[in-house]
């Protein structure tokens, strides 16, 4: 099974994507249970507390503010007393794992009818990430971003970048159409800013928007579909005339004479930033087989 197909298990549509603040909740039981199992063990090693502690599992309550989420109101005591009270996790051995999301515009894009988009493979990664969390009985939350510009989006809520022992952004890198690098150098430097406990940085690229290399040779993972395996060795004209489409519709990617050596810069300029920075990165796509993500969140981990 590839990333694909259990990221159309998303709506395709982006205006249904701000309903979605649980994305694990999308995947089959089985699927759920099975990388609970998978993913659990190495996101717990970073809690200092034993599995079953009282440190671990305590929550305790505040009066409520406004602006607290209607899902974390304890309803027991707002039967008993006619109060309003925002359950708290002041546990100080409890990881926190927070899963900035962004889904601007250009994540939806896809380069082949039958593959997923960028955003719908960017909610697969936030799924199999809180399944991971919550199994290792960590916090979760998703902060999903619908601004183009990330590095502020993240500076607006330094809080709960603090807050966060895990900080994992998912992003095609892409957002900065004034940048060669896509943006990548300023949200590297505004990552450094927040450390977390541990902070990954994962990549989302459409098969289009990946070298030939990249395409061939991440993680062992084959192309399904023969439609994107025909790209593999594609001139950049050719590239460019298959972008032409969502080009017009105001989408926009990098592209031109120098298409496959901007591509190829950008991805090591990635892990050149993530070595000096001192944070981890992962690239995925629709056609990645999962278990390949799942070993690469597990080694990241």
């Amino acid at each position: 099974m590839n990333v694909g197909e259990v990221a159309r298990l998303f709506p395709a549509d982006p205006k249904e994507w701000t309903a979605l603040g649980s994305p694990a909740r999308v995947f089959p039981y089985d699927l759920r249970a099975r990388f609970r199992t998978r993913l659990a063990s190495p996101f717990a090693a970073a809690d200092r507390a034993r599995p079953r502690a009282a440190a671990r599992l305590g929550v305790s309550t505040r009066a409520y503010e406004p602006g607290d989420a209607f899902k974390d109101i304890s309803l027991p005591l707002l039967a008993r007393l006619g109060e309003y009270h925002t359950r708290v996790d002041n546990a100080p051995g409890r990881a926190q794992g927070l899963v900035v999301a962004h889904l601007y515009g250009n994540m939806a894009f896809a380069g082949a009818s039958e593959e997923a988009s960028k955003g719908q493979v960017a909610l697969t990664v936030a799924g199999l990430l809180q399944t991971a969390h919550l199994g290792a009985l960590h916090g979760f939350r998703l902060l999903p971003c619908f601004e183009e510009d990330l590095p502020t989006f993240l500076r607006s809520h330094e809080n709960a970048v603090r807050r966060a022992r895990w900080l994992w952004v998912v992003t095609d890198g892409l957002f900065d159409a004034r940048s060669p690098d896509g943006g990548l150098a300023a949200l590297a430097t505004c990552l450094a800013a927040r450390p977390a406990l541990k902070t990954n940085l994962v990549i989302v690229r459409d098969a289009l928007e990946l070298p030939a290399w990249a395409l061939s040779k991440t993680k062992g993972a084959p192309l399904t579909s023969a439609r994107l395996s025909s790209f593999l060795d594609v001139s950049a004209a050719d590239r460019i005339a298959a972008e032409a489409p969502a080009a017009k519709a105001g989408e926009r990617r990098f592209s031109g004479e120098a298409y496959e050596r901007a591509l190829v810069s950008q991805l090591e300029s990635l892990t050149l930033l993530a070595g000096q920075q001192g944070f981890g990165r992962a690239l995925t796509r629709a056609g990645m087989t999962l278990e390949t993500l799942a070993r690469d969140l597990e080694m990241l981990a």
